[in-house]
């Protein structure tokens, strides 16, 4: 089959043909937008869940869809070490940008990027501005204020414009619980405020606790969808619209017997999914997918998943947090952190503190509740248990 119309997208965040199965959030984010159009209060949304799910997929197809109404969006992948003043100023003079009445927009927004920090910054190509906030800065104002203030002076531009703002924030939980609590901050303020800005955000599952820990009322001031692994009928659907959409009447057939190995093979893993459509496309002949097309493709379609998401986290653990990580995936997850550190090697659990709190420190393990601890990413205790024995292999 020809590998150049190959309608399968593995890959971290890379978007797929058919986005199955979040549908219910997609429609959650599109009544936020409404409701705040409207200057009616809704609760912002954080999306939870473990590597792989397609948390940044999603969150970039709600990117498209604000954009798509008229929204102004800023999208902001939060890195370890980010400086959420930065992040959020530059963020906020591309909004500015997109404001109709732009010498207005820029004369009320001075004072407010002034709280902020003295900067020079391209809005345009044309427009440049200068903001001296050696007065401001003298006054000592917190962080948690600064970005309230911003949000608010944006906010009230932007309902004066007769637009929203909509955050799109992927790998929220790097930030640090300083910024934490100010993004909680502000976001509350212009929801009491009941202006037009939207936050749409994601992390791992521990997100709802750090924002909880940042600002006790977070619990109530977001939305958390768990995204999770996707339904049969969301992987199926995910295994055959693609082709349809891409080659139409051309597609060529997928046996019923072989969408179901997919299926099952994948255990409702988006970028596994994504990862034996794409093998199986290129290992079939003819004009058909077969089940034996699919058998042969399963190894590389693991192999792809090992390298894009799983071993560049592995590498990211010293040998001895390694070892950590072995028995965990010898023991199963989620298992305690007292069989954890046993099955290491460890004299208890509070000796290996360190491995652990580094581990999930660098994204590699959670802790679903107090006293037990798993991976972040789905199947990865097959690759763990691979490297192990020095040699990958496939789920069963």
């Amino acid at each position: 089959m020809d590998r150049a119309t190959n309608p399968y997208t593995p890959g971290a965040g890379t978007q797929p043909r058919a986005l199955t199965g979040r549908e219910q959030e997609l429609d959650d984010f599109r009544v936020l937008r409404t409701r705040l159009s409207h200057g009616l209060p809704e609760r912002s949304i954080v999306l939870c869940g473990l590597r792989g799910m397609g948390k940044t997929v999603l969150l970039r197809e709600m990117a498209r869809e604000a954009r798509d109404d008229g929204w102004r969006v800023s999208f902001i992948e939060v890195r370890r070490g980010t400086d959420l003043r930065d992040a959020l100023t530059a963020a906020a003079l591309e909004q500015l940008a997109g404001l109709s009445i732009r010498e207005r927009a820029l004369g009320a927004f001075s004072r407010a990027m002034g709280l902020i920090r003295a900067i020079r910054a391209t809005v345009t190509p044309e427009v440049q501005v200068d903001f001296d906030a050696t007065e401001l800065l003298t006054v000592g104002r917190s962080l948690e204020a600064d970005l309230g203030e911003l949000l608010a002076r944006l906010g009230a531009l932007a309902r004066d414009q007769g637009i929203g703002v909509a955050f799109v924030v992927d790998e929220l939980q790097e930030l640090e619980g300083e910024s934490l609590a100010a993004l909680c901050a502000a976001m509350h303020r212009v929801n009491q405020e009941e202006l037009p800005i939207a936050l749409a955000a994601a992390g791992l599952p521990s997100l709802p606790g750090l924002l909880a820990s940042a600002k006790s009322y977070a619990e109530r001031l977001f939305a958390y969808p768990r995204i999770g692994l996707l339904p049969d009928a969301a992987a199926q659907r995910a295994i055959v619209e693609p082709p349809r959409t891409v080659l139409g009447d051309a597609a060529p057939t997928l046996d019923g017997a072989a969408v179901d190995r997919m299926v099952a093979f994948a255990a409702g893993y988006p970028m596994l999914l994504q990862a034996i459509g794409k093998h199986a496309w290129n290992r079939a002949s003819g004009d058909r997918i077969t089940l034996t097309d699919v058998r042969a493709a399963e190894h590389d379609a693991f192999d792809d998943l090992s390298r894009e998401l799983f071993l560049a986290r592995w590498q990211r653990a010293t040998p001895r947090e390694r070892d950590y990580l072995v028995a965990i995936a010898t023991v199963g997850e989620p298992c305690s952190s007292a069989a954890a550190a046993h099955a290491a090697g460890f004299a208890d659990s509070t000796a290996a503190s360190v491995s652990r709190n580094q581990l999930i420190a660098k994204g590699l393990l959670w802790a679903p509740e107090r006293g037990r601890i798993a991976f972040t990413m789905p199947l990865f205790d097959r690759f763990v248990l691979a490297r192990d024995e020095h040699e990958p292999t496939a789920p069963a």
